[in-house]
Order: C-alpha cells, then sequence, then structure tokens
C-alpha cells in the first residue's frame, strides 16, 4: 500500500514538473516572438531646447537619453528648439509604429537607427541665427509645443541642454550677478511675466552651469543659484519634477559668427575686488605696507569712511574721511619712492557709462586733493575714474528686472587707493585705456 502511494507520489512530481517544463517553454515562445516582432514602448511628448552658442558646451546628443533612445517609443511627438535670440523650432513631428508593419525585430532595428540618425542630422545642421541667447523665449516656445501636442495619458517633458545662461530678453544675465542673485524675487518675477503653464510638464536639464568660449567659468555658489533659479521658476510654472543631469558635457567650443555677451562673473579665480582690504583693517603705516606688498598688489577700499553727499562729489564728513586716510598719510611719509592710484568707482544707476567715469574721476580728485592738503607732494598722487566699468571691481548690481539692488549697488560706491606701480594698477589702467 504504501509503495503504490510512493509511486502514485513521483508520478505527480514528474506530472507538475513537465507542466512547469511547458508553461515555461510557452512563455519563452511568446518572449520569442514579441522578441521577433517587436515591443511598442510607451510614446511620450518631448520639446527640447538646444542652445547652440558660443558661450554653451557642444552639444553631445548620445547625453540625452530623451533623445537617444526616441525612435524605439513609437507614437512619440517630439519638437527640436533652437534657443538663441530668436528661438525656432528646428524640426518636430512622432515616431511610426513599425510593430504594426510585420517586421521582425531586426528589421525594426534597422529602422529604428535609420530615424535616429536621420533625427540627429536635423539637429547638427541647426546653427544660431542671431547674437545673443534668449532662454525666456525658448522655453516659452517649447511649452506652447508641447501643449499643442498634448495626450494626457503620455509622459510630457521639457529637455533642455545649455548652460542657462540667457543673455537677452526677460531673463537677461549680462547685467546681473549670479553671485549674489535673488533667487526667489527674480523667479517670481519672470514666472509672473511669462505666465507658464508647466503643470504635467518634467523638466531635465543637462550642463545647467557649464561653459565653453569665452565666458569665464562659473564658480559654485553661481552654478548653485544659477539652477535654483530655474527650478523655483519651473515649479512656480507647475513643473514638480526638474531634474538637473550634471554629465561633464565634452571638450571645445563653437564659433559661430554671431557673438553672445560674457555674463559678469567672479568665477574660480581670485578678482581684483577681493584683493582689496577693508578700511576697517587698516589701523596704521605698517598695515598699508602689509597690503601694498601682497603678490600682484592689494588695495584698500573706503566706502563708507570717505563717503560724498549723494549724486555730489563733496565729501559728507571732511575730517571723518581724513581721519580714515591718516594710515595712508603715515605710510607715504615712510615710503617716499611709493606714488598712490587713487581710484572712484560707482554704482550702474543711470547706466550712462561715459558720465559715471567722469563724475567718480571727480571724487577720487577730491581724496587725492585732500592727501595733498596734509603734505604729500602732489606729484606722487594719481586720480582715475572708473564708474562702474571695470569689470574687474564693479560688482553687478542688477536684479533680474533691470532695477538697481541698493544692497549691491552701495558697495561700489567706493574709493580704491593703491600702489600705482603695482600689477593690479596696471590692469586696470590697460583695461579702462581700451574703453574710452
Amino acid at each position: 500500500m504504501r509503495k503504490k502511494e510512493k509511486t502514485r507520489a513521483k508520478h505527480l512530481v514528474v506530472f507538475m514538473a513537465v507542466c512547469v517544463c511547458m508553461l515555461l517553454t510557452a512563455c519563452g515562445d511568446e518572449k520569442q516572438k514579441r522578441s521577433e516582432k517587436g515591443t511598442a514602448d510607451s510614446p511620450y511628448n518631448a520639446a527640447f531646447v538646444f542652445v547652440i552658442a558660443n558661450n554653451n558646451p557642444v552639444l553631445d546628443l548620445q547625453r540625452v537619453e530623451e533623445f537617444s533612445g526616441l525612435s524605439a517609443h513609437p507614437g512619440s511627438t517630439y519638437s527640436f528648439i533652437l534657443g538663441d535670440s530668436t528661438p525656432s523650432e528646428i524640426y518636430g513631428g512622432s515616431i511610426p509604429d513599425f510593430t504594426k508593419k510585420g517586421y521582425t525585430r531586426e528589421m525594426i532595428s534597422r529602422v529604428e537607427q535609420s530615424v535616429q540618425a536621420d533625427l540627429a542630422g536635423k539637429v547638427s545642421e541647426a546653427a544660431p541665427d542671431a547674437d545673443e541667447v534668449d532662454l525666456a523665449r525658448s522655453i516659452q516656445t517649447a511649452v506652447r509645443v508641447l501643449r499643442a501636442n498634448w495626450k494626457e495619458d503620455e509622459e510630457n517633458i521639457l529637455v533642455l541642454y545649455g548652460s542657462g545662461i540667457s543673455t537677452s530678453g526677460l531673463i537677461n544675465m549680462s547685467d546681473v550677478s549670479l553671485y549674489n542673485l535673488d533667487v526667489e524675487t527674480s523667479a517670481e518675477a519672470v514666472h509672473n511675466t511669462l505666465d507658464l503653464d508647466m503643470e504635467g510638464i518634467d523638466v531635465v536639464f543637462y550642463c545647467a552651469g557649464d561653459v565653453s568660449g569665452n565666458q569665464t567659468d562659473l564658480n559654485d555658489t553661481e552654478r548653485k543659484n544659477l539652477m535654483a533659479f530655474y527650478e523655483t521658476l519651473f515649479k512656480k510654472s507647475g513643473s514638480s519634477n526638474v531634474n538637473f543631469r550634471e554629465e561633464l558635457p565634452p571638450a571645445g567650443s563653437y564659433d559661430f559668427p554671431y557673438g553672445v555677451t560674457e555674463i559678469p562673473t567672479c568665477g574660480d579665480k581670485s578678482v581684483l575686488s577681493e584683493a582689496s582690504v577693508e578700511y576697517n583693517d587698516i589701523s596704521k603705516g605698517e598695515d598699508v605696507a602689509d597690503v601694498f606688498e601682497t603678490g600682484e598688489g592689494g588695495m584698500i577700499a573706503f566706502r563708507d569712511e570717505v563717503s560724498f553727499v549723494a549724486d555730489s562729489t563733496k565729501l559728507l564728513n571732511p575730517e571723518e574721511a581724513e581721519k580714515a586716510l591718516s594710515s595712508v598719510y603715515e605710510y607715504m611719509l615712510k615710503h617716499k619712492d611709493v606714488d598712490l592710484l587713487i581710484i572712484g568707482t560707482t554704482s550702474s544707476a543711470g547706466d550712462d557709462k561715459i558720465s559715471s567715469i567722469a563724475f567718480s574721476e571727480e571724487r577720487a580728485d577730491v581724496v587725492k586733493n585732500l592727501l595733498a592738503r596734509k603734505g604729500i607732494p602732489i606729484e606722487r598722487l594719481y586720480s582715475m575714474g572708473c564708474g562702474f566699468s571695470c569689470t574687474e571691481l564693479h560688482i553687478p548690481d542688477k536684479n533680474m528686472d533691470g532695477s538697481l539692488n541698493e544692497k549691491i549697488a552701495c558697495q561700489n560706491r567706493a574709493v580704491y587707493i593703491l600702489d600705482r606701480n603695482s600689477d593690479t594698477a596696471a590692469r586696470i589702467y590697460a583695461e579702462m585705456d581700451s574703453k574710452r
């Protein structure tokens, strides 16, 4: 009895094993059939903004996942937009469904490769037809195209490939300090003007903060603020998913006949304004010597201590100014071989570079004459006005909407004093001479 039960149990195990094998074989056959015929991946709706300009990293389409796999998603719609100052659609269309034509997987693969190569060719032919970059209009164009091709059951994606630096239009970074950018206020102002409807649109941003050509590299703070600005703008506009892809772009740069303005940046290199020492850190002539004799030649910055009546060349407090300059006077008495350069600077209020240079030189003359009256020979004192035209001295003080950022502007209303024979002075002379 037990022997028969054991025999039946063995037969049952064998039967079950055969059934499993048959089921796995059937699944394998079906999988093989799907492989031969090809399967339809989920389609999506994508608008690509490619910024192809001299200050932007070279476009590498293989890095853009949403583009490189586009032909393998039948039914997907796409639009390629060139993000210069006159943004336009390079090419657009939809991906055919080759699985309905009875092609084998190998045939479909070849057709997809051909379609992908054709799409890449369309993009590679693109070149700017105007100076500058207008990302506000480019993004606006992309969102309109996405809405025109909208399907509720598909993923809708805005893909940007570029540095994120815009030099014209509503987002104009030419006169704005990314280092001191008020992200929330700027994003709110742009959002209110553009009035983008990005609800349901995911954003993928490649190479944000990466630059090329003559554009100075952004430092970590500037890069962070740039990405924070766009993320804030997109989320205020309704997007719930903003993804920055930070893979390094390929080396090289463009050289188109259409130029792009270099935006002001602190970069990762030391700048002259960072080489200056505030008056409050100076108490005697020895301190002045330490500043002047550092490397390329440092500067002493006088702001509130040597201040002027608003819109005037008259000292607000002559006694306080004279006291503030006493350490420089002491230094000059002990170093009779040194000549001083006194530089006046202004904020960018008024936007008149020529008059601001003349005005700031008059203020520098006032300081020069004050030192001369104290007994420093006038032939050892030189004055210069830079207004807001010296890129290494001026701190960008405009908000995104063009208004003056007073918190920064007050720092630009200054007088700098340095050794006239220093490398620092030579660079400032050279830059200002080139602008006359």
